[in-house]
């Protein structure tokens, strides 16, 4: 923003009333005894969290912990030895019936399933208009969909040994992460849509007993442990209850239909205000009742009723938390429309703000301007919640409402204001019909929490050409000019309207505007002396470097979001090393009567291996230092159109090496063995023909045979279990 040139000194002009005189209302009577609030004691507002949810997170925690513990420590733990068993008794079960069933259940175990109800809930909440809570959902399935796959990882486990597995799966065997997912959509389900009480305690009862039944139906089918689905599901509601509880607590932000952000429950707080009143200002409280909410974007206004002799009016001005940090994002989102402007600064806390409005109320009141009396500010949360207590305007009424008459004489008012506002060194950065009230004749000025002390001149000749647009919706331009040369210069006014057009004009008086006059600036500068246009749009390093950060941000977040919850693939997992490593065993049980099992040399590991594995095979991808990318799929079976035989290179027993059709440039080769075959993809040009080829992939991609697996799982089993 190019701040516009200072004026003049001030040339004499038309004289004009005297300043109204000053009155100040009396403040309400104290009847009770302040109390100042002992060290230790709770504020009026506490943050307390739920007992029942506090109990819940504690056994979810203790769960997941043991459950790590037992599965990270070095030998066998007594969970280890009965999730096998557990999964063995399951299997007994198996009936046409019942397999019938659970892959009823396990139905729901699907990525493209659980997706969409991701979406739904996150859409329904926004619909519902309850946005913290659809991005405190999002944010909690992002975060506990990679806890479960950091734990999957450092668990590293396969899937049940020594159990036919005739169901679907993919990954490590252990936090089930489709069960994490299940918990996440369940939970945060009921925390967006649902009341607290029954309707919730209601929804973790079904919560639980999908959760039962799902771990059940992957015991049955042998694709999970049940503890590792009741892992996986303890994982994912404890985070989705943290978050709700500590970001959105329903105290504080009670789920409701409708209605603004900004406007909080004045009825859950209603003990906590009556008591803050009673002890920090000596007034009982009789009623509350919300108040010019229409006109309110930036707080939660009411009317407070209040025990006198006789009893009294008096407003309410509630700022919490959220409207500091709403203002922080509006302002962000202004400096990188139009660059910062010189004086929009965010507050830092909540306590700042509220004691800044009660600081400008006073000294507009010490300059004589109309302002309502304060009365102080009332803690109700430290550092959270803060209620400022000001005189209630009898009889207001808003400039723009029709029963207002505006004449020469509210005209002048108005146009004495913002002289008194320039000769005081302060401006109010926010005149707009909402603002400007009129009580017997005169008018008032409020909300004055964003005004500032020793503005810019831009800042002040802004003000100026807000309370003349306000004016003149009512009147006209050419009338409100008249008056406002009996105050100002007219180069003040030709500044006024060179430094104002859309962002520096409120929403509100746009909006008037656009109804009732849309080239009302245009009139009032086709009035005043011609004055070049004062450029709002200004680019600067910090305004670039904004920009840059932003976009860098909002990819990275896009691509979390893509890469954790739209495509999550919990089929991937670590390297097929052959050191008999757990994604080698996955490849085994993914193809469970393949007499060989293929696995990468250590050497080749070097470079970002990416694996994965499906019950209907597994796949592993490795670099070479050429840049080109050695593809291996190992399957039950591999179907081409035609093959040829390819010898050069010493074969395990009964193993046969095949040539296969494939693009020009890229070269590929069948390892065929009873029960499985492994299909290689390599660049031609890296191992050259296929009888020069087979031995250099044979000296990287190895195969294992599955008696070699069997022995290695009764090692780590110590003897419990025999076959993979």
């Amino acid at each position: 923003m190019t701040e516009a040139a200072s004026p003049p000194p001030r040339t004499a002009t038309a004289p004009v009333r005297p300043p109204r005189p000053r009155t100040v209302p009396t403040a309400p009577p104290a009847v009770l005894g302040r109390i100042r609030r002992p060290s230790g004691d709770a504020p009026p507002l506490p943050r307390d969290w739920s007992r029942h949810n506090v109990t819940a997170m504690a056994v979810l925690a203790a769960f997941v912990l043991v459950w790590l513990i037992s599965y990270t420590v070095t030998g066998s733990s007594p969970l280890q030895r009965l999730d096998p068993s557990l999964v063995e008794q399951a299997a007994r079960l198996r009936t046409g019936t019942v397999v019938r069933v659970a892959r009823v259940v396990t139905g729901i175990d699907r990525p493209m399933w659980f997706n969409s109800a991701a979406l739904a809930i996150i859409v329904g909440a926004m619909a519902l208009r309850r946005f913290r809570r659809a991005f405190v959902q999002l944010g909690a399935g992002l975060v506990a969909l990679e806890l479960a796959a950091l734990a999957a990882t450092v668990v590293d486990q396969p899937r049940p040994y020594d159990v036919e597995i005739i169901g679907r799966w993919a990954g490590y065997g252990a936090p089930s992460i489709s069960g994490t997912y299940l918990a996440v959509l369940l939970v945060g389900g009921a925390y967006c849509f649902l009341p607290p009480g029954r309707p919730r305690r209601w929804a973790a009862a079904a919560t639980s007993v999908l959760a039962a039944l799902l771990a059940l139906a992957k015991a049955v089918l042998g694709t999970s442990t049940p503890l590792s689905v009741a892992a996986g599901v303890s994982l994912g509601a404890l985070v989705t209850l943290a978050a709700f509880s500590t970001l959105v607590p329903d105290e504080v932000f009670p789920p409701r239909r409708g209605g603004r952000a900004a406007h909080l429950d004045l009825d859950m707080r209603r003990p906590a205000i009556a008591k803050g009143l009673a002890s920090q200002l000596g007034v009982r409280l009789l009623d509350l009742k919300p108040f010019g909410l229409e006109a309110s974007g930036g707080s939660s206004p009411m009317k407070l009723r209040v025990d006198g002799n006789p009893p009294q009016n008096l407003f309410g001005k509630l700022y919490a938390k959220q409207h500091v940090r709403a203002d922080r994002y509006y302002k962000f989102g202004r400096a990188l429309l139009y660059g910062r402007l010189e004086d929009e600064r965010p507050f830092q806390s909540v306590r700042r703000l509220v004691q800044y409005e009660d600081y400008l109320l006073r000294m507009m009141r010490d300059a004589g301007l109309p302002v309502v009396a304060t009365y102080g500010f009332v803690e109700l949360t430290p550092e959270r919640e803060y209620l400022l207590v000001t005189e209630f305007a009898h009889g207001a009424r808003e400039i723009s409402d029709p029963e207002v008459t505006v004449d020469d004489r509210l005209i002048d008012d108005g146009l004495e204001i913002v002289r008194l506002l320039w000769d005081s060194g302060i401006a109010h950065r926010d005149i707009k019909a909402g603002n400007l009230l009129v009580r017997d004749g005169r008018m008032v000025l409020i909300d004055v929490a964003f005004a500032e002390v020793r503005p810019s001149p831009w800042r002040q000749a802004v003000d100026l050409a807000n309370m003349m647009l306000v004016l003149a919706l009512r009147t006209d331009a050419e009338r409100v000019y008249r008056r406002a040369l009996r105050v100002f210069r007219p180069e003040d006014i030709a500044e006024a309207f060179a430094a104002s057009r859309g962002v520096t004009i409120p929403s509100q008086s746009r909006s008037m505007m656009a109804a009732d006059a849309p080239d009302l600036c245009g009139e009032f500068r086709a009035l005043a002396p011609h004055r070049p246009l004062v450029r709002i749009q200004r680019w600067s390093p910090r305004r670039i470097g904004l920009w840059i950060a932003t976009v860098v941000g909002a990819v990275a977040a896009a691509g979390l979001l893509v890469g954790t919850v739209l495509t999550v693939d919990p089929a991937e997992v670590g390297p097929p090393t052959c050191s008999a490593s757990t994604p080698v065993l996955l490849f085994g049980q993914a193809v469970p009567r393949a007499a060989y099992v293929p696995c990468i040399a250590g050497r080749a590991v070097g470079g970002n291996v990416m694996a994965g594995v499906d019950d209907r095979g597994g796949r592993a991808s490795f670099p070479l230092p050429s840049g080109g990318t050695v593809q291996v799929l190992f399957s039950a079976g591999c179907r081409v159109q035609r093959e040829e035989p390819v010898a050069g290179a010493v074969l395990p027993p009964a193993a046969l090496a095949a040539r296969a059709p494939a693009p020009a440039g890229t070269g590929r080769m069948l390892l065929t063995f009873a029960g499985g075959c492994v299909d290689l993809t390599y660049p031609q040009e890296d191992f050259g023909p296929p009888e020069e080829a087979l031995p250099r992939l044979l000296s990287v991609v190895h195969l294992v045979a599955r008696s070699d697996l069997d022995a290695h799982v009764s090692r780590l089993t110590r003897g419990r279990e025999s076959h993979l």
